[in-house]
């Protein structure tokens, strides 16, 4: 399968379902405790941007949830291992364990769960161009959202497919309608991913002093999280961004913050002659 889009998604860290951390163990047997500890440094190092870290430890979480049959934790971790790989670029490797987070949460009878992998699903065949497959999983997901939150996951979701697959400007009123529920709700991380795909959305149609006021936002909605695990890309884009505007001291500036902000897989990064390239798309 092509792999695409080195970037994403996303997206959405309300999404990435961390092990909880309101006494999750209450009432379960002690050989719980092993994956769950495995869980929490997991995703402790994925919000610093250790990606590579992280998706040792959700492995080793995996192991543990497979080897005493906890089909909750062996659904979480496959859930996260995917959204790993899609910090690492490997589209590919992130579809096969959506796939499994799906099948096992909805064995489980886990709804909400099971809709939403079919969402990251849909997103994956989408950033690899097959939107056949991409529109059948989002229908198999995408119901009457019946919250706040639900609602703006789905139209997240749908943004990213009308855009991915057709670059439809019309992705705009999607995105503009789930950043403010974002924001509604206090969600500053997943505003901040709205405000890069905005961007990335300006910047395709030439508007760039727009998409330069969408990184602005991004970057100040990202200052009141303690996410920084994509906060290299929001950087990445405006490098372009500003070298389009002719301001190619300020776009050399936000390429090396972003290359400073990745501690681990710098390899990802974009090369500073393909970021200060105007003709090429952001596609990160």
């Amino acid at each position: 399968m092509k792999r695409n889009y080195g970037l994403i998604i996303f997206l959405l860290t309300f999404v990435v379902f961390i092990v909880s951390c309101a006494n999750p163990l209450k009432n379960k047997p002690p050989y719980w405790y092993n994956g769950y500890v495995y869980g929490t440094k997991a995703a402790s190092y994925f919000y610093e941007g250790k990606i590579s870290s992280a998706l040792t430890f959700y492995k080793k979480g995996l192991f543990q949830a497979y080897s005493y049959d906890i089909p909750e934790q062996s659904a979480l971790y496959n859930f996260n291992i995917g959204r790993c790989f899609i910090e690492l670029n490997m589209c590919d490797s992130a579809l096969v364990y959506y796939l499994r987070a799906y099948k096992e949460y909805f064995l489980l009878g886990k709804e909400k769960e099971s809709r939403r992998s079919a969402g990251f699903v849909a997103v994956c065949y989408a950033m690899c161009n097959l939107k056949d497959s991409a529109m059948s999983w989002y229908k198999k997901g995408a119901i009457t959202p019946k919250s706040t939150s639900d609602k703006t996951f789905w139209l997240t979701i749908r943004a990213q497919l009308m855009w991915l697959l057709d670059h439809s400007k019309e992705a705009l009123g999607y995105f503009d309608e789930a950043y403010d529920l974002y924001k509604k709700q206090k969600e500053w991380h997943g505003a901040a991913q709205v405000c890069l795909w905005r961007a990335k959305i300006y910047y395709y149609y030439n508007e760039y002093d727009d998409a330069a006021k969408q990184i602005e936002e991004a970057l100040s909605l990202g200052d009141k999280t303690p996410l920084r695990f994509d906060r290299w890309k929001i950087l990445c884009a405006g490098a372009k961004i500003h070298f389009c505007r002719a301001d190619s001291a300020r776009g050399i500036w936000f390429y090396q913050r972003a290359v400073n902000c990745l501690t681990e897989n710098k390899n990802i990064i974009p090369s500073k002659e393909n970021v200060l390239d105007c003709k090429s798309e952001i596609d990160w």
